[in-house]
């Protein structure tokens, strides 16, 4: 059997894509474990419908605690003997669990991974594969902390496009820490990696499909992102005592991560001098990792707007920056 949890706050609008999508699979020994994490639109109607219609559904309704926590007590729940994630408010292709299992028994992999698509936009994908073994793990979490400087890397730091070997995930669950908000996927995926003796990827294979929800928790200002960076970074770094690992891309991470932060402080929705006086304190922050911080810093993935703003911040044009900022959400909200 396959569990897949989906945890559920607040997606009414596409939750019933994301779990058609689930029953609909080729691959039919499934249990859907849908953790309802105290969401008080229509979803916790939706879920116990889909579980009164479906034997295989499983609802859990608990109180909101967050995205890591539901994670976390979906596992627990968990009865097969591999498991996946998928976001409410994404989706799968029809097989998407038929190639991830069978590619995992083929290859006796702890985990497999596909490739994500955007919204409905799939490419022309091919069934090829690349298998690191035990002593190639060192090389695969390099890749994931490289990910986001990198166009080349094949894994992606995220649960959804992956299936894990349960047991492998239980018995490490230790690691993945509850009160985790952004970059918890992260904290998730190295913790598994701990035991893991195969890894697959299959880089030409779309499967899994991301939705751009500008609603999400991912496109709006995050209280608190330092000291959830904090905690992440305290979290990987008690995993990688654990290994035999090399530690230098964690300092790259980090940068990343505090860069995020002055990111996140240019959307902050107080006034333009407050944004002005914490884009200066974390650029401190930044400097004691690394005086060269933005020299290895290397976001291939940002839009032209958001090389534009990194060119600004790295120059301390911190007032031209808050403002062109704000006249862009301005400008996104006036589209929509």
């Amino acid at each position: 059997m396959i569990s897949v949890i989906v945890p559920v706050y607040n997606e009414e609008k596409y939750l019933k894509q994301c779990v058609d999508s689930l029953l609909a699979q080729s691959y039919r020994n499934l249990e859907i474990i849908i953790i309802d994490d105290g969401s008080v639109d229509g979803s916790s109607e939706i879920c116990d419908e889909y579980e009164k219609n479906d034997p295989r559904v499983r609802v859990f309704h608990k109180k909101n605690q967050g995205l890591a926590a539901a994670v976390k007590d979906g596992v627990k729940a968990a009865r097969g003997k591999y498991i996946g994630f998928v976001d409410s408010d994404d989706w799968v292709e029809h097989d998407m669990y038929e190639v991830l299992y069978s590619t995992a028994e083929a290859h006796q992999a702890d985990i497999v991974q596909c490739r994500i698509c955007f919204g409905d936009n799939r490419p022309e994908d091919r069934l090829e594969y690349s298998i690191f073994y035990k002593e190639d793990i060192p090389v695969v979490a390099n890749k994931i902390l490289t990910f986001f400087q990198s166009n080349t890397s094949l894994f992606i730091p995220c649960r959804g496009c992956k299936l894990f070997k349960t047991q492998l995930v239980k018995e490490n669950l230790e690691l993945y820490h509850d009160r985790i908000c952004y970059g918890e996927d992260i904290n998730f995926f190295f913790m598994a990696l701990l035991s893991a003796r195969i890894v697959v990827a299959l880089p030409q294979t779309y499967l899994y499909h991301y939705r751009k929800n500008y609603n999400s928790m991912t496109n709006n200002y995050k209280k608190g992102i330092k000291k959830n960076n904090d905690l992440l970074i305290r979290c990987l770094e008690k995993i990688f005592s654990l290994t035999d690992w090399n530690k230098d891309q964690l300092e790259t991470y980090e940068i990343y991560l505090r860069y995020q932060e002055m990111k996140n402080t240019l959307c902050c929705p107080y006034g333009m001098r407050h944004a002005y006086r914490e884009l200066k304190c974390e650029e401190k922050e930044l400097l004691k990792i690394s005086t060269d911080w933005s020299k290895k810093l290397n976001l291939y993935y940002e839009s032209a707007g958001g090389k534009v703003g990194m060119y600004l911040l790295r120059k301390r044009y911190y007032r031209i920056a808050v403002l062109l900022y704000r006249i862009k959400q301005w400008g996104r909200k006036t589209c929509r």
